[in-house]
């Protein structure tokens, strides 16, 4: 089911798109105006309510300040009466002036209400009017309380009509803060204030000018006396309520202060003993200057009160003159602003459309960029990045184009080295095949030799084994010989002991014989050859000792060479062991090099056919890479015939090879100073030359020749990898004659590498001169 509201937007939009673009503001600027003046007017009638409001307040504080003074001189004539009736005759004569200024003051106010007419309390105060005027021919000798509830009466209705006028005339709803405590002291505060104090007075009065006071004078005295401070204390407060506003207080106020609290100290003191001690018409005085420091504070703040009514006044009023200038400065507005607008879009509209018609003839060097921030800007905005994306797209175009023809020339050149070079392989494979089957041959023979060889050593090593054996049984012999020798010798010790020991008795003997005389000679003789026996005994135990001496150190060096022949038999097994197992290693590697032979040579024929082969692709390879040569000139020009916004490869490289060659044909120096200066001829768009020496220092830059002398890996913002990557390829394309780079270029704060690619030519010196153009990464078109 359809949506009606959607309906009905697309019937509004129909109608939309066929109105001009006049018509339709002139009837947007009308929706916009009747609102306005409707807001103006409005805004009119409530300035005009708050001014009535505020000048009825200024009316009502007209008439507040007139009956204020009334109360002012209703109190005075209270105080005097209640002393004339007690006798006091300066009262009397005093009388007659208040109530004169009281007939005065009720003149002056009713010509306040005759001019606050709108306020609508003439009335009220027609009542008023009339007790006052009925005090004012009170006698001075009738009755003192019916004086005093009049009086009393008359300020009631004073007061009450003070807070009607206050009501009416809207002093009771002021909105601020300041006007409104300011009405309460004029209305509220001071009013009752002056009451209080015309009680006290006039009960003072009357005690001192009857001479005595009871306990209940005293008391009612007191009592009111309170009151009044109370009542003082309460209009204190308003007023550091009024300061507490930003406002200072009256002149008077400080005053007004030291005068009440003189006031309550002589009532104190006239009361302070059994008998009262004051002067009637002192307190009068004293009164009448305390009403007249009220009445100066009330007027001080009635004018601040009139001053700020005022200045409200004043300010109401200009808003409402700044309302109505802006309402008619709004509609003026309105209507401009309709033509501007009207002006600004049909004009972007024209300048877009132009923008448009040149990048359908294949201009997108220009740019449709809009200033400002409205919808049409925007959209020159996103056109503009679609020419830039087109420009993009048509120089990545170019230069793959280039590259690619660059690409097909050297593939059909390497490929025509590649098929002499195939040739030449298919020749030495065929050497190569006859070389290794005889390498094949020699091979085999060598490890059989190597196998009859690791036989021969196996013989060997079993001899030495035997002669080891042999050797380790001489060896023991020696050590039997050498344990005997040791006997013997232990032997011969015990019978040189005995010869000793015999020769020991011999000599005994022989003593003996010679102590028996005669008959011991014959026993003296044998002794005698007993000790000759003995001693060549001892000789011949000493010659075997020294014979056996000799053979044990014969024996000793005997069996030590013979355990040295044993130990280098005992190592040449073990080097036997080990010729051994290399010749059975390399037995195994040459069998293994002669499987391995085989299979290179059968691998090598293999090879050979497809180097064939390798032939037959070559040529093929050759001819695909001319077709290609011609597809990527065919594609160059279809695309260059496109004025772009930046440089593109085939441009690069015409820049650098005329740059190369005004090199060459002026000298570096003139050179330099044209490629260094933005304006000789070498810098066009993002394209420029720069030079490097052979330790990467700039000999020029196109684009800031603050640079020159300056090694790249010391430039602002290159990173190390940057500079040594590109300096790296550019130096391969130099040892190669010049060419193309890829690379990626990127400064700290960048983000993303720039992926660019370079024409590098070889200068003298190991130098290189080049350009660079911006390249897409993945073949993404760069935003």
């Amino acid at each position: 089911m359809k949506n009606p509201y959607q309906s009905l937007v697309r019937r509004g939009v129909y109608v939309m798109r066929h109105i001009r673009l006049a018509p339709k503001l002139i009837v947007l600027a009308a929706l916009l105006t009747l609102p306005l003046v409707h807001l103006a007017i409005q805004s009119w009638r409530q300035g005009m309510d708050q001014l009535n409001f505020t000048r009825n307040e200024i009316a009502g504080t007209e008439v507040l300040e007139a009956l204020m003074d009334e109360a002012g001189r209703l109190s005075e004539h209270r105080a005097l009466v209640t002393a004339a009736m007690h006798g006091d005759e300066s009262a009397r004569t005093a009388l007659a002036g208040v109530r004169e200024s009281m007939a005065k003051g009720v003149s002056e106010v009713d010509r306040r209400f005759a001019e606050a007419s709108r306020l609508g309390t003439i009335d009220m105060w027609a009542d008023v009017r009339q007790g006052l005027q009925a005090l004012g021919n009170l006698p001075t000798e009738g009755d003192r309380v019916a004086a005093a509830h009049a009086h009393d009466e008359q300020m009631l209705r004073l007061r009450e009509l003070m807070m009607i006028v206050a009501e009416k005339s809207g002093l009771l709803y002021d909105p601020e803060a300041g006007p409104y405590h300011e009405m309460d002291m004029l209305v509220e505060r001071l009013p009752s204030l002056i009451d209080r104090m015309s009680h006290v007075q006039s009960r003072v009065v009357g005690v001192l000018a009857r001479g005595d006071a009871g306990t209940l004078d005293r008391a009612a005295v007191h009592a009111g006396l309170d009151l009044m401070n109370g009542q003082f204390k309460a209009v204190e407060g308003r007023m550091e309520a009024l300061r507490r506003n930003g406002a200072q207080p009256p002149a008077q106020w400080d005053d007004l202060r030291l005068q009440m609290a003189a006031l309550s100290r002589m009532i104190d003191e006239i009361f302070a003993g059994e008998v009262i001690n004051g002067d009637p018409q002192e307190v009068i005085d004293r009164g009448r200057h305390v009403q007249a420091t009220i009445a100066a504070v009330y007027t001080e703040i009635h004018k601040w009160l009139d001053d700020s009514l005022e200045a409200r006044v004043a300010a109401v009023s200009r808003s409402m003159i700044i309302a109505a200038s802006l309402t008619g400065f709004g509609l003026l507005s309105v209507w401009m602003l309709g033509l501007l607008f009207y002006w600004s879009f049909v004009g972007s509209v024209h300048a877009l459309g132009r923008r448009l018609q040149a990048y359908t003839e294949g201009d997108l060097s220009a740019t449709a960029t809009l200033t400002g921030s409205d919808e049409l800007a925007e959209i020159s905005r996103h056109v503009e990045k679609m020419a830039q994306h087109m420009s993009h797209m048509v120089s990545e175009i170019r230069t793959s184009a280039v590259r690619v023809e660059t690409a097909g020339h050297t593939v059909a050149h390497e490929g025509m080295a590649l098929a002499r070079r195939t040739e030449q392989q298919a020749a030495s494979l065929r050497e190569s095949v006859s070389v290794v089957e005889e390498i094949t041959g020699g091979v085999a023979t060598t490890a059989d030799s190597l196998d009859r060889l690791n036989t021969m050593t196996g013989e060997l090593r079993t001899s030495v084994q035997d002669s080891r054996a042999a050797m380790d049984a001489a060896v023991s012999s020696m050590t039997t010989l050498q344990e005997r020798a040791r006997r013997v010798a232990e032997i011969n010790g015990v019978i040189d002991d005995i010869a000793f020991q015999t020769n020991l008795v011999a000599l005994n003997a022989s003593v003996e014989a010679s102590r028996a005389g005669e008959a011991g000679r014959g026993f003296s003789v044998v002794a005698g050859e007993i000790r000759s026996l003995a001693m060549r005994c001892v000789e011949a135990a000493a010659e075997v000792r020294d014979l056996i001496e000799d053979t044990n150190d014969q024996v000793d060096v005997a069996s030590g060479q013979i355990v040295g022949v044993g130990e280098q038999l005992a190592g040449i097994i073990d080097n036997v062991d080990q010729v051994s197992q290399h010749l059975r290693l390399v037995s195994d590697s040459s069998q293994s090099q002669s499987a391995g032979l085989e299979e290179v040579t059968a691998a090598m024929l293999t090879l050979q056919e497809l180097t064939a082969q390798n032939g037959v692709a070559v040529q093929h390879a050759e001819a695909a890479s001319r077709d290609l040569t011609n597809q990527s000139a065919v594609l160059k020009s279809s695309v260059e015939v496109m004025r772009l916004r930046q440089g593109s490869a085939d441009e690069a490289k015409d820049l650098v090879e005329r740059a190369r060659a005004l090199v060459t044909e002026k000298g570096w120096r003139e050179a330099a100073s044209m490629f260094n200066n933005p304006y000789g001829g070498f810098v066009d768009r993002d394209l420029y030359i720069y030079a490097f020496d052979a330790n990467g220092r700039y000999l020029a830059n196109g684009v800031d020749p603050s640079l020159l002398g300056r090694p790249l890996h010391e430039c602002p913002g290159v990173p190390t990898l940057v500079a040594d990557s590109f300096l790296d390829q550019a130096r391969r394309a130099v040892g190669s004659g010049g060419g193309w780079i890829e690379y990626d270029f990127q400064k700290l704060g960048m983000g993303q590498a720039v992926p660019k690619c370079g024409y590098i030519l070889p200068l003298g010196d190991d130098g290189f001169i080049g350009c660079s153009v911006q390249r897409d990464r993945a073949g993404a078109l760069v935003a």
